[in-house]
């Protein structure tokens, strides 16, 4: 139900999500991101930047994720261009492929 894709991010193909859990000393830091409700590169781009406000190398973590699960080049944006996508039916693509992988 849940997959490790990068480092402290984790796929919840239950709640076609991205869950990012990290304990330091100071607390808990969590984000939760729900991949149907990314439907443009604009809206991938506002958690890139807002996750990288935060930490640089879990951005960098979170766009590997997003490459995983979205393939923009193929199916987000090309060469410049807006393509019209579906965040919840890419991510349950991405689920069906990572159960049959195993």
């Amino acid at each position: 139900m849940a997959n490790l894709i990068k480092e402290g991010w984790v796929f919840n193909s239950k709640h076609l999500a991205l869950e990012f859990r990290e304990l330091f000393p100071g607390g808990l830091c969590h984000y939760e991101i729900y991949l149907e409700d990314i439907n443009s590169t604009s809206q991938m781009l506002d958690w890139i930047f807002h996750i990288h406000d935060k930490n640089e190398i879990h951005a960098h973590e979170l766009v590997t994720a997003f490459r995983e699960i979205f393939n923009p080049c193929a199916n987000c944006c090309s060469f410049g261009e807006e393509l019209k996508f579906s965040g919840a039916e890419l991510a349950r693509r991405f689920a069906k492929q990572e159960k049959k992988d195993g």
